[in-house]
This record gives C-alpha cells, structure tokens and sequence, in this order.
C-alpha cells in the first residue's frame, strides 16, 4: 500500500473543487477536513493548501515569484515588477508574493525556483564594484 503525499490530497481537492459551485464547495472542503483528521493528517493542512495553490497555478498559467523589499510593495511597483517577470520568465500571469525585509536597504530581490534576481541596492552596489575591478 503506498503512502498519501501532500502531493497527493492536494491534486485530489484540485479536481473535486474544479467545477464546484459555492454549495458544493463547502461540503467538499468540510468532507476533505474529515478525511485529515481521519487519516492523522490535519495538523498538514497548511502544506495542502500550499500544494494545492502551486497546482492551481500551475494548471490555470500563474507563476508565482516571491518579492523581498524594505518596505511593502504598492501596486504600481507590483504591476511594474509582474509585467517584467512575464516577459523574464515568458509567464502568462505573474503572481507576487511580498516579503518585508529589514536588512534591505531599497530596492527588491525577485525568488523564482532555484533563481534570485537581485534589484537591491547592495546588489546595485556589488555589481558598480565589480565593473570598476574589472575595468580599471
């Protein structure tokens, strides 16, 4: 017998909620709450619920970046950061997932997968440094 994953409850509450009215909805949602606390899993409620976001995005062309900036990102510079990361990244959709960050200085830091984008102004700093080692 194999074991359930996260992967798993999440991609089976993906297709039961798929077409789903508000009505069945919750009873999918109250019945997939039974079944973790049946089976010992719901104090991993969360990590579904993450798991289930990633497959939602994933099946609906949203790719989701994590933003680290000092300060609260408006929506100006969200749209401005997400409209670039559709052209990077060759994105449908561009989900923004902000982080406050008191070591930064300004500027931001885009998390992508294994990739970070560095907008920062230490990371400004480094590569103005760089450059002058390199070509003076």
């Amino acid at each position: 017998m194999s074991k359930i994953t996260v992967q798993h409850i999440a991609s089976a509450l993906y297709e039961l909620t798929l077409d789903a009215d508000s009505a069945g909805l919750k009873k999918v949602l109250k019945d997939f709450t039974s079944y973790l606390a049946k089976v010992g899993m719901l104090e991993k409620y969360q990590q579904v619920i993450d798991a289930y976001e990633l497959l939602w995005d994933e099946r609906n062309g949203v790719t989701t970046i994590r933003v680290q900036s000092r300060y609260p990102l408006n929506t100006q510079l969200q749209d401005e950061i997400a409209n670039k990361f559709k052209k990077v990244l060759d994105a449908k959709s561009i989900n923004i997932k902000n982080e406050v960050n008191d070591a930064l200085l300004g500027g931001y830091k885009v998390y992508f997968k294994d990739t970070v984008y560095d907008y920062s102004l230490s990371g400004k700093l480094d590569q103005l440094s760089n450059h002058l080692v390199k070509n003076f």
